[in-house]
């Protein structure tokens, strides 16, 4: 029982910290904000997590533990390219809808630019799956920069959702705007049509 205590105590810390570090930034969160706002002792926060660096190890863990599982999962299979190119799209916009604390922790991080912690997500949570994700983008556009082409694809979902309730005050907004559907489909055209131009003459993704 004690065990599940301790666990259930572990995780309501960590829920709370991703947060914090959301909202305020890893520097701008000390581990007496942690306990006050657990409403525990700061000591009792050490007994769980020994040193801030440590608990922040742990908040990007519980942070990401289903999320780099489930893009994988979006590109497995033997299916076409085109279509777990797809499917991944669809679940990273799910993941950003979905999850806007996550959404802000991970924006803050890009924005705080620590190496140290910039490194530690990178080889932990991404290493594996961007090497997935170019090998697919490998077989559905071959004349692509993998690289470039995945963080391109990443970004326009994600600046979709960037702008939050700054779409209500924009013009020619439609209403599906945050629908990751809609969003999902509208990457995929711009990918595959390209803009204003014929295939034959744009630079646009032939997908294979």
């Amino acid at each position: 029982m004690r065990r599940h205590v301790i666990k259930d105590t572990q995780t309501a810390i960590l829920d709370r910290c991703l947060k914090l570090f959301a909202d305020k930034g890893y520097a701008g969160t000390s581990m007496r904000d942690i306990a006050r706002e657990m409403d525990l002792s700061v000591a009792a926060v050490y007994h769980h997590f020994p040193s801030k660096k440590d608990l922040y190890a742990a908040v990007a863990q519980h942070a990401f533990r289903d999320k780099k599982p489930a893009l994988l999962a979006a590109i497995s299979g033997h299916g076409p390219a085109t279509e777990r190119l797809r499917s991944l799209m669809r679940q990273y916009a799910e993941l950003v809808s979905e999850d806007p604390v996550f959404h802000r922790f991970f924006q803050r991080e890009l924005l705080d630019a620590d190496q140290q912690r910039l490194e530690l997500l990178a080889k932990n949570f991404f290493y594996e799956a961007y090497t997935e994700i170019q090998d697919l983008i490998r077989e559905a556009a071959p004349s692509f920069d993998p690289y470039m082409f995945l963080t391109s694809m990443f970004a326009m979902v994600m600046y979709h959702y960037q702008l939050g309730d700054m779409h209500n005050y924009l013009p020619g907004v439609p209403t599906r705007v945050s629908d990751p559907s809609y969003v999902t489909d509208h990457v995929m055209r711009m990918l595959s049509e390209g803009v204003g131009q014929p295939q034959e003459a744009a630079n646009v993704v032939s997908f294979r």
